[in-house]
Parts: structure tokens; sequence; C-alpha cells
């Protein structure tokens, strides 16, 4: 059916913009050197097209997932913690502007980047006013990238951009830390050769730090590693498989046996 096959397109358009987000997002994560397993508190996806801004944000528990972080808000250019800034590349339209180049810097700070950079990229080259005469440029006549303010970090494309929070507290330090805890322990599981539907008894010992995070999420780290046990450092006895760790600068220690 015909309705079918809008549905279709308008769904297919929507994923596109969610993996664009997300891989740019990822992006900025590499680029700032913020491991995927430490969680952000927030995202802004700009996209500029209103209608499209409206569907994809639908998808935000996906992208919220995908990038680790709190929360995602989808917004327009003028709401972001960044925007697109153009700068012209002057040895290659000094020829052609002559003496209009000293008034180059001050027009292109006033162009629309976002369109100018969708023109670019849609068309290759785009016209600018100057002072009234019309002047043709392309992609290798100016730059355009994402400046983000002070936190925040941010990658674009021509059409998303996304901005990642990237000012970290205590309690997004600790998450981080209990994630990579985590992440550690299942992959001794594997490892291990422990079928994933065995039941196991652990010790964690570390920090102060490490023994207050491991409380907070006894519950959740029981429910995901199959462990019937959590025991205290002074509690083991017997056989286990151990492995040493170093996670956010601190040293901590598993045992992990078979129940």
């Amino acid at each position: 059916p015909a309705d079918a096959g809008r549905f279709d397109q308008g769904l297919s358009e929507e994923m596109s913009a969610v993996r664009r987000a997300v891989s740019l997002g990822l992006r900025v994560r590499t680029e700032r050197q913020l491991k995927v397993r430490q969680p952000l508190r927030r995202a802004e996806v700009v996209i500029a097209d209103t209608d499209l801004r409206t569907r994809v944000a639908r998808h935000g528990g996906l992208v919220e997932d995908e990038l680790n972080v709190h929360e995602v808000e989808f917004v327009d250019g003028n709401q972001a913690h960044a925007r697109y800034v153009v700068k012209p590349n002057f040895r290659r339209l000094g020829p052609r502007l002559g003496k209009k180049m000293k008034r180059a810097k001050h027009v292109f700070a006033e162009l629309d980047a976002v369109e100018l950079r969708t023109r670019l990229a849609e068309g290759g080259s785009a016209v600018v006013d100057f002072d009234g005469e019309p002047v043709q440029i392309d992609s290798e006549d100016v730059e355009i990238s994402v400046e983000a303010e002070e936190h925040f970090a941010a990658a674009g494309d021509s059409a998303i951009v996304t901005v990642l929070s990237t000012e970290l507290d205590d309690s997004l330090r600790d998450e981080g830390f209990y994630r990579e805890l985590l992440h550690r322990i299942q992959n001794l599981r594997k490892e291990t050769d422990i079928e994933y539907t065995r039941r196991i008894e652990l010790c964690i010992e570390g920090s102060d730090r490490a023994a207050r995070i491991v409380g907070q999420h006894r519950g959740h780290l029981m429910s995901e590693t199959l462990c019937t046990t959590l025991l205290g450092p002074d509690e083991v006895s017997g056989s286990g498989d151990s492995r040493d760790f170093e996670i956010d600068g601190e040293r901590v220690r598993v045992v992990m046996r078979l129940v």
C-alpha cells in the first residue's frame, strides 16, 4: 500500500538521522578520549528540519543508550551549546575578491553557516553576496567547523550536529567506575568459560570508594553477573578465579567461583 511505503520511507529517514547523530557523538567521545562506558550528563542533537527533528525525538531513548548519556534533547541551532563557524580561505579568495577581501571576514561571519554548509554539501558551490556583488564559492574557499561552548564538545555533518556535555562530577565518575567494573567481571566469566546460565559467588576487594560504589549497585551487579552471594574481603575461603584490575587509577581485585 502507498501509505505503508510512505511510513517505511519516513522510518528509514528517522533511523538514518539517529545513526548519524550517534556516529557524531561517538566521534566526539573518541576525540575527547571519553570512554563509552563513562556516562555523560547530556547530549544535544541539532536538526534544522523541524519535522524531522520532531520525528527523530521519538527515538531519544535509543540515542541515550548508544551514547551513554543521561538525557538527550533535540534542538535547533540557536538552542545548542555549539555553533557552526565559517572561516574564509584568504589565499584562494584573495585574487577574486581584490579590495573586497577586507570585508570577507565580516561577510562570512554574518552568513547562516548551517545553510551555507548544506548548500556546499548538496551542490558543491554557493553564491555569496559581497556588497551587492555575487561571488561563487566552493568548499575549498571556506572552512566550516563546529565550535562548542566551554564544557561541551561537538561534531557535525551537513544536516546534524551532536553536542556532548563533557564535564564530569563525582557522581558520573562513580557511575563510570561501576560500569567498567561490571564489564571486567562479565569478561572474566567469558575468559573462564563459565556457562552464561551458571551461578557464581563474587568477592570484590578495593578502596573505600570501590566498596561504596559496589554497595550502591549491589542488586544490579548481582543480577547482571548471576551472583548469588557477594562476599566481603575477609569472607573468602577456598579456591576461585581471581584477577587484579586497575579502574580509574585504582586497584581492584575480583575473586570469582562457581556455586
